[in-house]
């Protein structure tokens, strides 16, 4: 059982199919979605054989700010798709939803075949920049996330966000 969503692990030659179905069969037919998308994380750096999840950077337009377009998206999924399709979540703090929505994500829980499940987490990015940041950034190894995330964290508690936001130009 695989995060909040409670789907089946996927192997590493599976991935690549289920997604190009995924994006075939539901993500093109959003009508915000821009036709631009790259599987990220720990899928292409190659050392596992079997992924809790497939992460998904996607591209949106920016019609509507992230938060609205994400609730937009959760309600034209629950519309237009059954239980067959979006599945219920079966992992125990989640049991019975059809889409989590946290954070720059909506996971949702989408058939591999007949018997088995995968999480997808879809990560809203809403230009062509915040597309290529996150693509990259969760490119990296998560030790090395971490170490950024770590040093940025440090710095804007030890100096005052206004003078880094001035010092690198950034109104």
């Amino acid at each position: 059982m695989s995060g909040c969503t409670g789907a089946d692990r996927i192997t590493k030659e599976k991935v690549q199919l289920v997604t190009t179905n995924y994006i075939t069969n539901i993500l093109s037919k959003y009508p915000h979605y821009k036709g631009k998308y790259k599987i990220t994380g720990s899928y292409n750096v190659g050392k596992k054989q079997t992924y809790g999840d497939i992460d998904m950077v996607v591209l949106m337009d920016n019609t509507m700010p992230k938060n609205e377009m994400k609730k937009d998206f959760t309600k034209w999924l629950v519309k237009n798709y059954d239980e067959k399709t979006i599945q219920r979540f079966t992992s125990i703090k989640h049991t019975g939803k059809r889409f989590y929505n946290a954070g720059e994500l909506v996971s949702i829980k989408y058939p591999q075949n007949k018997t088995t499940s995968v999480q997808i987490d879809n990560i809203f990015s809403m230009d062509e920049n915040e597309f290529n940041f996150k693509t990259n950034f969760l490119n990296l190894p998560a030790e090395i996330q971490g170490l950024y995330l770590g040093i940025i964290k440090t710095i804007m508690l030890e100096v005052n966000p206004k003078r880094i936001l001035n010092d690198l130009c950034i109104n």
